[in-house]
Order: C-alpha cells, then sequence, then structure tokens
C-alpha cells in the first residue's frame, strides 16, 4: 500500500466533500474497479457528500448517472454527475440565434445530445456531408435525392465538438472546409482569418481501457483538425475548450457540492478531494482550482508512478477505496 505526499490530520470543523475522476478510477470500460462501489457506498451512509466529474462525452449527464449506477449497483443522481459538455448548456443559450454543426460519434447520438443541452438550429456533420456527397468524394451516400446546395444549407456559426466520430476523415474534412470559409464553403466565401467558431468537449488525448495501451479520444480527434488548419493556413486555431482541466467544471461542481453540503449561509469552510488518474486533466485542474480543492491521484487508470513531475498531486494512492478510507480518517470522520 504506496501512500505518496504530506498527510497531516485535518481541523474537525471542516466540512469534506469528493469530487471523482470515473474512467479509470471507478470504473474501467464500463467494469468497476474494486473497491469502488464499497466505496462510494461508504460515503453515503456517512452522508458525505460527492460529484462525479467526468471527461467522457457521447452521453448526457442523465444516461451517464445511470450508467454509472447501473455498474456499482448504487443510485447516482444526474444533478451528481458533470461531464466535459455540461457546459453546454450555456453555449446553446449563447448560440441560439445562429446555426451550428455538431460533431459526435453518428447522426443519432448527435442529434440526440443536441436536443438534451437545447440547441434548436443545428445539423449533424454525417447529416451535412450526406447532403454534400462533393465534399467527401471517398465515400458513397446512397440517399442521392437529399442533396442541396450550400446556399440553401446556410451558414454555420460554430462547430461543436461533442464526441469523437466514428468517421474521422469525413468529419475532418467537413470542418476544415467549414473553417476555411465563412461557414460556407464555395469559393466566393473562402476567408483568410477564422470565422467559424470551435467549442469542444473532452479536452482529453486519450484515456485507459482494458487494452495495455490507452484508447485515442475526442482530444486526438482535435489535434489532428488543429494540426491539418494549420497546414493549410499557417495559423493556429482557435478553440473553447470545456471539461478538466479548465475551470468552469470545477465552479460547478463547487455550487453542487454546497448545495448538497447546506454550506449556503455556513461559516465552516469546505475542502474538496478530487481523486483521478490523468494528472494532465484531473490534477492539473484540481491544483489551479483553489486552495479548497486537494489534488488526489490514483494508480489505477493511466498513471503508474510514485508522482507526476509536471503535474504533481497533493497525494498519491493506489486505489480510489484508498484514498478515500485514509482521507477520513485524518478528518476523523468515522468508518
Amino acid at each position: 500500500r504506496r501512500v505518496h505526499g504530506e498527510f497531516r490530520e485535518e481541523p474537525a470543523n471542516m466540512h469534506v466533500a469528493f469530487v471523482f475522476d470515473v474512467d479509470g478510477v471507478l470504473l474501467r470500460e464500463k467494469h468497476e474497479i474494486p473497491g469502488a462501489k464499497d466505496t462510494l457506498h461508504m460515503l453515503q451512509s456517512l452522508s458525505v457528500p460527492f460529484m462525479l466529474l467526468t471527461n467522457g462525452t457521447g452521453q448526457t449527464e442523465e444516461q451517464k448517472a445511470k450508467e454509472i449506477g447501473h455498474a456499482l449497483g448504487l443510485t447516482i443522481r444526474t444533478e451528481q454527475t458533470i461531464t466535459a459538455q455540461t457546459p453546454f448548456f450555456e453555449v446553446a443559450k449563447e448560440m441560439k440565434d445562429h446555426r451550428v454543426l455538431i460533431v459526435a460519434r453518428n447522426a443519432e447520438s448527435g442529434t440526440k445530445l443536441a436536443a438534451w443541452y437545447g440547441f434548436q438550429n443545428f445539423t449533424t456533420v454525417q447529416e451535412y456531408a450526406r447532403r454534400h456527397p462533393v465534399l467527401n468524394p471517398f465515400k458513397r451516400y446512397e440517399d442521392a435525392s437529399c442533396q442541396v446546395s450550400f446556399e440553401d444549407e446556410g451558414s454555420i456559426a460554430a462547430i461543436l465538438l461533442l464526441e469523437q466520430p466514428e468517421d474521422w476523415g469525413e468529419s475532418i474534412q467537413v470542418c476544415i472546409d467549414l473553417l476555411k470559409t465563412d461557414g460556407v464553403p464555395i469559393a466566393d466565401r473562402i476567408t483568410s482569418e477564422q470565422v467559424v467558431k470551435v467549442i469542444s468537449g473532452n479536452p482529453d488525448f486519450d484515456y485507459a481501457s482494458k487494452h495495455c495501451l490507452p484508447r485515442l479520444t475526442l482530444g486526438a480527434f482535435r489535434s489532428c483538425l488543429e494540426h491539418i488548419y494549420k497546414q493549410y493556413s499557417n495559423q493556429d486555431l482557435v478553440i473553447s475548450l470545456n471539461g478538466k482541466p479548465f475551470e468552469t467544471v470545477y465552479r460547478q461542481s463547487e455550487v453542487a457540492l454546497t448545495k448538497s453540503s447546506n454550506l449556503q449561509g455556513g461559516s465552516e469552510p469546505l475542502i474538496i478531494y478530487a481523486v483521478g488518474d490523468n494528472p494532465k486533466s484531473d490534477i492539473c485542474g484540481a491544483n489551479a482550482a483553489g486552495n479548497h480543492w486537494k489534488s488526489v491521484l490514483v494508480r489505477t487508470g493511466l498513471f503508474k508512478g510514485e508522482n507526476d513531475p509536471i503535474h504533481p498531486a497533493d497525494l498519491v494512492f493506489d486505489d480510489v477505496k484508498q484514498a478515500v478510507e485514509s482521507i477520513l480518517q485524518s478528518h476523523g470522520i468515522g468508518l
């Protein structure tokens, strides 16, 4: 049982809360990591508040809560779950008067996600490519009757990266064509500056899986898009990023935890332990979130060493059960 970090007994009047990453901490490809169920059940029985904060995309918060709850045999509420997509509720309000392109796994997934977050004027990248087959000459689209002109399609104001698509080539080609223009990919609409916004969820490049090597995810797709855009334009692609390690999701977690801790008018401080397996997202984000956040790194996912040299955690444990039990003990909370 390896523990790394300075561990001290915390004041008894501190309200304790936890924020857990999911993949590599609680689950590995939808299967429980040993000790995860017992850990969350223990927190529920002790009335210690916790949130799930995941960069995993492709599901609504409601779906994610049900999936995690089913895998662990516990009840997880939707309001306990924040994803890298949660900020898109606000994006939908900001873009209500504009047409947007949704990049997701497939058209069905993209449509469901767009509707959940409140987008009304949107098209998925798959539908866009099907209506304009000239954009992707290497793919045969069976329904030719749905073709429309680019002018009739209307201008795309923003590209929203919600999930890595099944067909990277198709999606990158459509996105590049839009980014090289003002949102209508025809010759007289080509621009020298980026006009179309790009807003992305999950910034993670890869994640731990059953395979011995990490799997690529949305951050890797975004990196390909950035590289190809720069090859064409000699400019960096401007992208608004959401999820860990960026601030928005940490502030959203604080609001939810404060409500569940009944601290709205209280004077006792709240200390939040963020438990993750990815130093670049989980630990980097928690370290920057404020002094009331403590970063906790576990070795059941991407990370395997003593501590990360670039984004060192406050505490490092072998697994989530060891981490939570040790932290509760330091606060004098009975197990």
